[in-house]
């Protein structure tokens, strides 16, 4: 068996299989073996309920007493209810939903071990959808780390854990770039070990090397693949002559809105490099809403006003598009002639052509697009100006071919991650970095708020009131789907759930497991004012404004990072309107509410981003990962920022 074999290779997993796993996009059996745990269940030894928190989680054994009773709620769903004692006599209401099949195989005198979270209400002790271990089976679970997969439906995360145990016993041995000189400097471990234990670790304190040592690996190449590609980039001055026309004064006075001190700074220091003749490469950092576009589109029509031509290339066709409509207003407005047109995948094939032919005789001069821009097919009679929006969202590879297009032309990323300066710098090398840090005067501040599970019938009453002024609302859950062994709001079954709430209103879904074309689908649909409620992963599209949505509900908010959180925040107040965030903690801990505090307190992501830092400790480790922060797969800049620079430092050696 080798690392690009075929998943149908491994016993057990046939043409259907296969499938299941090519939806969580693994194809081959080192891409399962890549595929690390996106959590770990740790199982404690089981006691009576009375000795665990109520609202954590906890193992009781207990013994079923009474027949299992089949039953259906007020909202229409099946559940079984199972009345148990436990080992000291406490009655226990165990429920299960959508499971009628439990009914029959249940019987009266039967004894589990039940883990899941403890609650307490009227019937007293509670257990909504607990798994369920006989006592021998337990017992070889008890102590030990068990993984934790992101799911599909139709897999489970034990069948997951025994095809990755099947692979790695059919190919290793695993090898990674940093030598046996370097790990032995450090202290890391070998990387085969480490991709070893991050399915499978003994205890906490080995995960933690293993995951240091897969995050190193990580930056590593990721600052060895930059390096490579900015000395291509910077070893060709740039050609483009850029003198002041006067354009720039002309298009800001005839703006709506007066800008920042910090849009004019930034556009102030990007015309100087130009001015002068030398090859503008500007990291433009922003918070959400901070306004960098105008800034990008500022500098783009400068240059074109000399004579060449810019492009603009965002991660989504309905970012793309949102960029060309506001940059063609902004051409009407001013009553410039410059000519822009819009490429992206979903153009058909021969208008495609046309413009790549167009584009390259220079018929237009401003370029607004997704990765098709950076298309071997498209050519530029002479790109000067090449901007990344959400940069982060990009390869290394893909950011370098665009700018590769211009003959070393100038160059600005625009990112609305809170990235602190000490880690930009290593992350970006010699750019520029500059950042905006006031918002457009018309945006009214983000009213914040933390509330519990049992608010959730006001929230609902809040959103209807915002329906019923025109406004749409965001909902954010952690799951796609319900996930074994991971508790949590899930998008499938909470959007069945506000149509059920919201007869009559649209409630649209997404999430990464969608293929492209349908979330492009969706979030156009959501933009145009089609879609009332979006029910979304954090696969929410960054950037896309929707000025229209007023209120964001984010479920499970404990379960996520503070920048996570505030980048989600962020798909509101993009319009004049008051808008809120509604951060549903469901953990019902002191500690998790006193970190989302910060973020009811405070809408600056730099702020955010610092105390984020301060406040993660050894269990985040094993929750949900953080979006939004580059391309890593289980490095993450904030937690590892030492690591960071260890890898920065062997990248240049």
């Amino acid at each position: 068996m080798r690392p690009e074999s075929p998943l149908s290779e491994l016993k057990g997993i046939g043409p259907k299989t296969v499938k299941l796993y090519e939806k969580l996009g693994i194809e081959t059996v080192s891409g399962l073996v890549s595929y690390f745990p996106r959590d770990f269940m740790k199982y404690e030894p089981p006691g009576p309920a009375g000795s665990f928190k109520i609202g954590e989680r906890a193992y009781v054994y207990c013994r079923l007493d009474q027949a299992p009773q089949l039953l259906i709620s007020k909202k229409g769903l099946h559940y079984v209810k199972l009345m148990a004692q436990d080992t000291q006599g406490r009655e226990i209401t165990i429920v299960y939903y959508n499971q009628p099949y439990l009914g029959k195989i249940l019987r009266t005198g039967m004894s589990f071990v039940f883990a899941g979270k403890l609650l307490y209400g009227p019937d007293g002790f509670r257990m909504e959808s607990p798994e369920r271990f006989a006592r021998e089976e337990y017992s070889k679970l008890t102590g030990r780390l068990v993984p934790v997969y992101s799911l599909t439906k139709g897999l489970t995360s034990k069948a997951i854990a025994a095809a990755v145990t099947q692979a790695m016993e059919g190919i290793g041995p695993f090898k990674g770039t940093l030598d046996e000189r370097v790990e032995k400097k450090y202290g890391f471990i070998d990387y085969d070990r480490a991709v070893r234990t991050m399915h499978f670790p003994k205890d906490e304190k080995e995960f933690i090397k293993a995951r240091d040592r897969i995050a190193v690996e990580e930056f590593y190449v990721f600052l060895r693949r930059l390096r490579e590609a900015r000395k291509k980039i910077t070893a060709v001055k740039c050609p483009y002559s850029i003198r002041e026309s006067g354009v720039v004064d002309a298009v800001t006075a005839s703006l709506p809105y007066e800008l920042t001190n910090g849009q004019k700074n930034a556009v102030d220091r990007g015309l100087k490099a130009m001015y002068a003749g030398e090859s503008l490469d500007m990291l433009l950092q922003g918070d959400v809403g901070s306004g960098k576009t105008i800034v990008a589109f500022l500098l783009m029509l400068e240059a074109v006003a000399n004579g060449h031509q810019a492009a603009i290339m965002a991660p989504t066709e309905v970012l793309a598009a949102q960029h060309y409509k506001g940059l063609c207003e902004l051409l009407e407005r001013a009553g410039l002639p410059y000519k822009a047109c819009f490429i992206a995948g979903s153009v058909p094939v021969a208008e495609k052509k046309r413009l790549q032919r167009a584009i390259k005789e220079h018929e237009y001069d401003l370029v607004v697009g997704t990765h098709a821009v950076f298309q071997e097919a498209v050519e530029f009679a002479c790109l000067a100006l090449s901007v990344t929006d959400e940069q982060h969202r990009f390869g290394v590879r893909q950011r370098a071919d665009l700018v590769g297009k211009g003959d070393r032309c100038h160059s600005i990323s625009l990112s609305a991650t809170p990235i602190p300066r000490s880690l930009a710098s290593v992350l970006y090398m010699d750019m520029d970095v500059c950042v905006l840090d006031e918002k457009p005067k018309e945006r009214l501040p983000i009213k914040n708020c933390v509330v519990g599970k049992s608010e959730r019938e006001k929230i609902y009453r809040f959103i209807a009131g915002q329906l019923q002024l025109g406004h749409q609302a965001y909902v954010i859950c952690p799951l796609v789907e319900e996930s074994e062994g991971l508790a949590g709001e899930n998008v499938t079954d909470y959007a069945v759930s506000l149509r059920q709430y919201f007869p009559g209103r649209v409630i649209g879904v997404l999430h990464g497991r969608m293929k492209n074309t349908y979330k492009e689908k969706v979030m156009a649909d959501f933009a145009a004012g089609a879609v009332d409620i979006l029910v979304s992963t954090t696969v929410v599209e960054v950037g896309v404004d929707v000025k229209n949505a007023t209120v964001i509900v984010i479920e499970d908010a404990q379960r996520f990072g503070l920048a996570s959180l505030h980048q989600l925040r962020g798909r509101v107040g993009r319009g004049s309107d008051q808008s809120y965030c509604i951060f549903v903690d469901t953990s019902g801990g002191n500690e998790k509410n006193a970190r989302l505090q910060v973020l009811a307190g405070s809408n600056d992501g730099f702020y955010i981003a610092s105390e984020d830092l301060k406040m993660r400790g050894p269990g985040d480790l094993f929750g949900i990962r953080q979006s939004g922060e580059l391309e890593f797969n289980v490095a993450d800049i904030y937690r590892d920022k030492e690591l960071l620079f260890v890898a920065a430092d062997l990248a240049k050696k």
